[in-house]
Formats: C-alpha cells, sequence, structure tokens
C-alpha cells in the first residue's frame, strides 16, 4: 500500500495509526490527513524519537496496512464466490452445499415438489412475492 492509498482511505486508517501511535490526539490524526511526512513530524515530536526510529515505525506501519489490505480483498473474493456459487480453489469445485431443499431429509414439503402461494397455487414467473 503507498502513501497516496494511505492517503484517500486515511479515514479508515487513522484508527490503526491511533493503535500504533496512541499518544496522537484525534486532532492530530485529522490535521495528519494521510500525509507522511506530518506524521513522521507529530510521531518524532510527540514520542521524541529519532527521524530514523520514526521512520522504521512508520515502514513497518505500512507493511501491516498492505497484509491487511490483502486480507480484507481476499476475504471479499471469499464472500462473492460464496455468495455466488462458484469457487476460487484450483479443482474449481465449491465448497458451499448445492441442495435447495431447507428440510432435514432433503425433500419438499410439498407434494409436487414446487414451493406454493399462501393461496396453495405454485408461484408462476411473474408473481410478486
Amino acid at each position: 500500500m503507498n502513501w497516496d492509498q494511505i492517503e484517500g482511505n486515511w479515514k479508515q486508517l487513522k484508527g490503526s495509526a491511533k493503535q500504533q501511535w496512541g499518544k496522537l490526539t484525534d486532532d492530530q490524526l485529522d490535521v495528519i490527513a494521510g500525509k507522511r511526512d506530518r506524521l513522521a513530524g507529530k510521531i518524532q515530536e510527540t514520542y521524541g524519537i529519532t527521524k530514523e526510529a520514526t521512520e522504521k515505525q512508520l515502514s513497518d506501519w505500512e507493511v501491516r496496512m498492505e497484509k491487511m489490505s490483502e486480507e480484507s480483498k481476499d476475504k471479499t473474493q471469499g464472500s462473492f464466490s460464496s455468495a455466488t456459487g462458484k469457487s476460487s480453489s484450483p479443482t474449481g469445485k465449491s465448497s458451499s452445499p448445492t441442495s435447495k431443499s431447507s428440510s432435514p431429509t432433503g425433500k419438499s414439503s410439498s407434494p409436487t415438489g414446487k414451493s406454493s402461494s399462501p393461496t396453495g397455487k405454485p408461484y408462476e414467473k411473474g408473481d410478486r412475492l
């Protein structure tokens, strides 16, 4: 994750920055607005550490943000594949069940095997549910 991305997603990421550098106030984080140089300056000023130590902390934090971003993308893709019934596994097989019945026997509760409307007639294409 580069700093343009961090800056663009600062509202979401400033909570993580607050966890990392708890002495920084919400007002300071708002002023920083995802700007690396501002964040570095506030860290140095607030914690009284060297520029080198600050750069190390920022680099480490940036790597963690990148990992979190990748994990988030993986989870999003996993949710999509589960919702669509398509799998992103190498075999191409879905791990989601394909049974359309919710009964324990796996059979429809309707004698015809079709869903019925409250009037007892089967739903037709175009019926409002």
